[in-house]
């Protein structure tokens, strides 16, 4: 037997014996259909998607649409008979039955609708006594309608109830929100004053920032130019901070900050800084040393315990103070006061040191009846003469304030009732505090010499110089006294020039003469200064009244205690 005849057969014998079916999902859309379905169906045209709800009407489609989803529901299948589907005009019964199955390629709940034609019974016919097909349907709606509206009943009773509760708790959560609304009012302006305060507190504390910040910046800045050298160590001793400057000792890096200042070499000689760092820390005692480099540097090493505000040690600061020129001038000074003690030791002068209020310290040598020993303690307002004492006590405290040195000049008598004579100068030395409130006075230094033999020279020249005026007021010529620079100190009498004898005394010859006459003028005086015996000068003269006259001047040397003080010019006219 072929595969063609049995598929023939196995045709027939589905066609006689498998009913018409429909497979449905849950949507009534028809997934599949076995069977000559239309006498009962309407198929839509120009529709790809078959829908029981467009193919269907009425009663018919109630029914099917109650029994899926009562199958989809839970039950497993449902039966209805003598069903009647009306199709252009024609009426036929068939008897549905409703399954819900799965196959296992769909993954969806699908519904098997079997439809079993019912012939009609003839006129003579047994007559089916089953409900009718609308009766069916009504009842198997009412029932429907009956339990809906039960779970609806119970669904709306459970939900009143559960409403109530609801209500309830949502009165006494209403209470309480009310109650803690009240308290929230009160907290929120609590927290209004409180952000306020924290308002005004940012505010301070913002300034303050910016204080510390502007703080930082400026430290910084010192540190990164600053030329002093320092280190920061902690309480163990290692390095927290440190300047640029310090790399001058020590080879450090930013990388090395938190090792210990022991694991370091230092250009300094002969400094164990870890030994120091620990004996300051244990101690908290100031160390402070001169120190010196492999380069001949000097540096003041100085070791303070780092105190906080509240006065903690929390580690230590280092610092190394270039003082090379400090030593320089400590040299310098060292070798000023070498000089000075050797000046005061062997100068002819009178040097005293004296204290602030003018007691004698220390003196060269002595004064008029005083010997250097006897000065010593004395005060300079008892050696000196009452007039000089009244004049100096007048003028030393402007000189105090201004720092300007004074001149002075006194008289006093020696052990031998002689008249010595001296000129000195008292020169304030101060010092400025660290308050800078200006130089303080400290002492004086007073710097004298003995001019007897000066004063008593001037005597003996005024007295020759009045003796010499004498006999030039009585020459018959014209004489006048000239000093090295042409000045007239001393003139017998005028002529020629229409100036008086008072008003040319103190001025110069050569505002008297001409351009060429000058030069022989001032030629002649310095020959003379020079050692010359005498030198004679000619020239024409106008005198005030037109006259024109030759002039001679003869100059010869005034020599005074044996030194040439003056050029005499003696002038003649000559034919």
């Amino acid at each position: 037997m072929s595969h063609q005849n049995l598929d023939k057969y196995t045709q027939y014998l589905i066609d006689r014996f498998v009913p018409k079916s429909v497979f449905v999902n849950a949507d009534l859309d028809i997934l599949y259909t076995h069977g000559n379905i239309e006498e009962y169906f309407s198929f839509p045209r120009a529709l790809v998607k078959f829908n029981v709800s467009r193919m269907l009407d009425g009663e018919v489609l109630l029914l099917f649409q109650n029994a899926v989803k009562r199958c989809l529901a839970g039950e497993s299948s449902l039966a209805f008979r003598n069903v009647a589907f009306s199709k252009a005009g024609v009426e036929k019964l068939a008897n549905l039955h409703f399954q819900k199955i799965w196959l296992e390629d769909k993954r969806q709940e699908i519904i098997l609708v079997e439809i079993t034609n019912v012939e009609p019974s003839g006129a003579d016919g047994p007559k089916d006594s089953s409900p009718s097909n609308q009766s069916v349907i009504w009842n198997q709606q009412m029932k429907n309608l009956e339990m809906q509206l039960g779970d609806a009943n119970q669904r709306a009773q459970n939900l009143i109830d559960e409403q109530e509760a609801t209500n309830e708790e949502l009165q006494a959560s209403n209470r309480e929100l009310m109650a803690s609304n009240e308290e929230l009012q009160s907290t929120n302006e609590e927290l209004q004053s409180v952000n306020e305060e924290l308002y005004t507190v940012n505010s301070e504390l913002q300034l303050k920032n910016d204080a510390l910040s502007q703080a930082n910046n400026d430290i910084l800045n010192l540190l990164r130019s600053t030329d002093i050298g320092t280190i920061f160590l902690d309480k163990e001793l290692q390095v927290r901070r440190f300047t640029p400057a310090i790399r001058k000792h020590f080879n450090l890096l930013e990388s090395d900050i938190g090792r210990p200042i022991s694991d370091f070499s230092t250009t300094l000689i002969g400094v164990d800084i870890s030994r120091i760092s620990r004996q300051v820390y244990i101690t908290l005692d100031k160390y402070e040393k001169e120190v010196e480099d492999t380069n001949g540097n000097h540096y003041l090493l100085r070791v303070l315990p780092y105190r906080t505000q509240d006065d903690l040690i929390q580690g230590l600061v280092i610092t190394f103070v270039d003082v090379n020129e400090l030593i320089r001038i400590r040299e310098q000074m060292l070798t000023f006061a070498k000089k000075f003690k050797a000046i005061f030791q062997n100068s002819d002068d009178i040097i005293l040191e004296l204290d602030a209020v003018g007691d004698i310290e220390e003196a060269s040598n002595g004064i008029g009846p005083y010997s250097k020993g006897a000065l010593v303690g004395k005060n300079i307002f008892e050696v000196l003469p009452g007039e000089e004492t009244r004049r100096l006590k007048a003028e030393l405290e402007d000189m105090s304030k201004k720092f300007r040195p004074l001149s002075f000049e006194f008289e006093i008598r020696d052990q031998n009732e002689l008249s010595r004579y001296y000129a000195g100068t008292m020169i304030p030395l101060g010092d400025n505090p660290p308050n800078g409130s200006g130089q303080v006075l400290v002492s004086f230094v007073a710097i004298m010499q003995d001019i007897t033999k000066n004063v008593n020279e001037q005597h003996e020249l005024t007295q020759n110089l009045a003796a010499y005026e004498a006999f030039m007021d009585n020459a018959l010529h014209q004489i006048a006294l000239i000093d090295r620079d042409g000045t007239i100190k001393y003139l017998n009498y005028a002529q020629h020039t229409g100036s008086s004898k008072k008003e040319m005394i103190g001025t110069s010859i050569y505002k008297y003469l001409g351009d060429s006459e000058q030069g022989k003028v001032r030629s002649s005086i310095e020959n003379i200064f020079s050692g010359n015996p005498f030198e004679t000068v000619r020239f024409n003269f106008v005198d005030k009244n037109g006259r024109e006259a030759m002039i001679e001047l003869v100059a010869t040397p005034v020599i005074i205690e044996e030194r040439i003080r003056y050029v005499a010019l003696i002038g003649q006219e000559s034919g």
